[in-house]
């Protein structure tokens, strides 16, 4: 296998050791974004950045490599071992004259760290976390609206969450997110704990 693949699947490991596996996972829903650019990862480079933060509870959504940090004046805080591998690809040249139109490619990773991590390093107020083309669905929000009204339930903007206690769904804005189907997959998904016996414990419901 290769080699930068292994660490991106080591990393999985190690930070689904004591969890569940949840392949729907909400919070995949909020983006991870190079500092830097303000791109947001793609890919299974989202996936990891995103399964890692939830676990670990950055709060920040930025990552940057070593070097980004230090060049941008900051520097790591008890990092060690802390590092989240995200995988790119570099153009291959030809040593064949007659295979120049043929492009090929491997594989690399670097590592990168969250902003949580970080001292004297503030996020860029130029830079802003890149979405995905997420847009309002009229009826998946009269269903919504409707059954809010009817219920009598409130939403409050948080990590996508029901809460017993209160009939309360916590919820990001469609700003935050990164998909459309992912953000009303994930808010009807929270709508129906609702349904839960009333007798449950006050506690934090999320997940399936």
């Amino acid at each position: 296998m290769n080699k930068s693949l292994q660490k991106v699947i080591e990393t999985l490991k190690a930070h689904m050791a004591d969890e569940d596996l949840i392949w729907h996972n909400p919070c995949l829903i909020k983006a991870q974004s190079n500092r830097v650019s303000g791109k947001a990862y793609q890919g299974i480079n989202q996936f990891t950045t995103a399964i890692v933060a939830s676990i670990e509870g950055y709060q920040s959504p930025y990552w940057a490599t070593f070097k980004q940090i230090r060049d941008a004046g900051g520097q790591l805080v008890d990092a060690k071992g802390k590092g989240v591998p995200i995988v790119f690809y570099k153009r291959l040249p030809s040593n064949n004259p007659e295979e120049d139109d043929q492009e090929r490619f491997f594989i690399r990773h670097s590592f990168v760290f969250n902003l949580d991590l970080t001292e004297g390093l503030e996020t860029d107020p130029s830079i802003q976390p890149t979405t995905g083309q997420v847009t309002r669905v009229n009826s998946a929000e009269r269903i919504a609206t409707d059954y809010l009204a009817r219920e009598q339930i409130q939403v409050s903007h948080g990590a996508p969450a029901y809460v017993p206690a209160l009939d309360r769904v916590h919820m990001p804005s469609i700003e935050e997110v990164v998909s459309t189907d992912e953000y009303y997959s994930t808010y009807f998904h929270e709508l129906t704990h609702y349904g839960a016996p009333r007798i449950m414990p006050p506690y934090r419901v999320s997940g399936p």
